[in-house]
């Protein structure tokens, strides 16, 4: 399929139902090229489309879903049409951010409300060392057994990644100090 018929290793993976990685291992293991160049396999778009279309939005992320393909490939296209761009980081408010996700909200909504990804905002969130929100009756229940098994708040909280304070608080949410 992949060699014969040219498909793409993403269109190997939605047929085949598996991971990438395992497609990509699997490959390795008949000796094959990961990336035969096979006439017909490439994707191809107008370059000047491209450019022209970054230039209106600056933004790689929209480019790549527009072509249907990866950002480091609008990336790596860019480059090689000389065009200059720049990595966006978001400016970030803490406060604003704590203030919300206390609140209820969750980190996807986070996210979406600061236009970032969601592996961002956790990632800040755990570094300012905020509870993170156990979702579901599992969760809930994992933290009640490991805390009676443990005894030991710092476990629990080393174990959720979050502050002896807030574990203590959670704990005693749930009936447990």
């Amino acid at each position: 399929m992949y060699i014969d018929e040219g498909k793409t290793m993403n269109e190997c993976v939605e047929h085949f139902g598996c991971s990438s990685k395992t497609l990509y291992n699997n490959i390795r293991k008949q000796g094959l090229s990961k990336n035969p160049k096979i006439p017909g396999r490439q994707k191809t778009y107008n370059l000047d489309g491209l450019k022209a279309m970054y230039e209106k939005c600056k933004d790689v992320n929209l480019c790549a879903k527009h072509y249907q393909c990866s950002v480091s490939t609008i990336r790596f296209s860019l480059n090689r049409m000389g065009a200059e761009f720049t990595r966006q980081r978001r400016n970030i408010d803490n406060d604003a951010l704590i203030k919300m996700y206390n609140s209820g909200k969750t980190i996807q909504e986070c996210a979406e409300e600061f236009k970032c990804a969601v592996s961002t905002v956790r990632i800040r969130l755990i570094k300012l060392d905020v509870y993170m929100h156990q979702v579901g009756e599992n969760r809930l229940k994992g933290l009640k057994a490991m805390f009676e098994e443990t005894k030991s708040i710092r476990k629990c909280a080393d174990h959720y990644r979050c502050s002896i304070f807030e574990m203590h608080r959670r704990l005693k949410e749930l009936g447990l100090d």
